[in-house]
């Protein structure tokens, strides 16, 4: 009987520990400094509890920050299209569909010892980004006239600011999809026209086609 009630007790300390991570998210992303009481009570937990887990708030605001990194890592590595326009425009609703962790991120940047880790574990997307402008460049259907590296951080924080603008003025989910599309697009160097067209003629850029693909699939084999 020793090792069932041993592995229900490891299933209910999992289970406690995401409770407290997913309160520290929902807490976190309204005040980045909510201290650790509040995220107990969120968590249905004591604070003792929280401590059983977590050595103090900096390593629970970390844990935060390695998980919605790796979220985020997980949605964005399996995207590829033979188009670079197209699947440029296809990390860029990801990272609308997933702003959540974006904001996390965002909100968190910079915070404690695993800053280094989190930017690792987003360097591969990164560095996707980065291939997926050169082919474009190597084909004409992205602007050559900015170094592909300059380019992707262009574009990364452009996709960044059309997320904090959402979080400003209401954007329904729809226009989120399609502004994000649009403004990462144009700093490639498409014209809004060319945009509006691109996605008019892709199916796979519709609103709601990521979410009818199936999980780690490249998005564009079911299009």
């Amino acid at each position: 009987m020793t090792a069932p009630r041993t592995r229900a007790r490891r299933k209910d300390a999992e289970a406690n520990r995401e409770s407290i991570l997913d309160a520290a998210t929902v807490l976190l992303m309204q005040d980045r400094n909510t201290p650790l009481d509040p995220i107990a009570r969120q968590a249905g937990l004591t604070r003792r509890t929280v401590y059983g887990h977590f050595a103090g708030r900096d390593e629970l605001i970390d844990a935060v920050l390695i998980r919605a990194a790796a979220r985020l890592t997980a949605e964005l590595d399996p995207i590829s299209h033979p188009d670079p326009r197209v699947e440029l425009a296809l990390h860029a609703s990801r990272l609308w569909a997933e702003s959540d962790d974006v904001r996390l991120l965002t909100r968190l940047a910079g915070h404690g010892g695993h800053r280094d880790q989190v930017a690792r574990m987003l360097e591969p997307v990164r560095l996707r980004l980065r291939d997926t402008i050169e082919r474009g460049m190597a084909t004409g259907g992205i602007r050559d006239d900015i170094e592909a590296g300059s380019l992707a951080r262009l574009i990364e924080a452009t996709a960044l600011s059309v997320l904090s603008e959402s979080g400003r003025t209401f954007l329904s989910p729809e226009r989120g999809h399609v502004l994000v599309i649009s403004c990462v697009l144009g700093i490639a160097g498409l014209g809004w026209t060319e945009v509006d067209e691109l996605i008019a003629q892709t199916p796979v850029l519709a609103y709601g086609a990521e979410l009818r693909a199936t999980p780690l699939e490249p998005s564009w084999l079911r299009a």
